[in-house]
Order: C-alpha cells, then sequence, then structure tokens
C-alpha cells in the first residue's frame, strides 16, 4: 500500500532534489558521472528515512509528472481568452520550487 505523502513531506523532498543539482541539471559538471548522482540520490533518501533510491527516483518522476499537469492547465486558462485574473493558480505548496529547477532545465 502507498502512503500519501503530505504537502510538507513534498515540499521537503522537492527542496533536498533542488539542492542535488546533479540529478537535474545537466550543465553541472557532476550532472554524468554515475557515482555522485547515486550518492545525491541516497542522500535524499537518509534525510526522508525511505527505504532504498527506487524510492527516490519513483518519487521524482511522480513530481515532475504533475508538475507539468499544472503548467498545461495554466497554458490552457491562458490560451481560453480568460482574463488575468481567470489564469490557473496551482494550490501545490512544492509548485514554485519545482518551477526554478523545471525552468533551469527547459
Amino acid at each position: 500500500m502507498t502512503v500519501r505523502w503530505t504537502s510538507e513531506q513534498n515540499l521537503k523532498f522537492v527542496e533536498l532534489y533542488k539542492d542535488q543539482t546533479n540529478l537535474w541539471n545537466c550543465l553541472d559538471p557532476s550532472y554524468k558521472n554515475r557515482d555522485l548522482r547515486k550518492a545525491s540520490l541516497e542522500h535524499i533518501r537518509n534525510e526522508l528515512g525511505l527505504t532504498d533510491t527506487n524510492e527516490v527516483t519513483k518519487k521524482i518522476k511522480n513530481l515532475r509528472s504533475t508538475y507539468n499537469q499544472e503548467v498545461l492547465k495554466i497554458e490552457k486558462s491562458k490560451k481560453s481568452g480568460s482574463g488575468t485574473d481567470e489564469v490557473y493558480k496551482p494550490s501545490i505548496k512544492w509548485f514554485d520550487s519545482m518551477d526554478y529547477i523545471m525552468k533551469i532545465i527547459n
């Protein structure tokens, strides 16, 4: 059974992920270093008390997917011709931190 993460846990996860630039920033010199990337995943795993690094990689994938869904909602609300006050605003606490990461990636 999967345990649902709280907003605070997700925010902490994203902040830890953000600190490990070699996991997401292809301009980071250690981005292509498999051992350093593994160490970064281990660091996040230890900080959050998770059982293995597969949980960390799965969580990264899920958060990035959710982030992209939220961005699509924002884009759709802009295209609908609605006023600026009607543009969708994500209510997810970790969205801004993830937005910072994803804007650097893209």
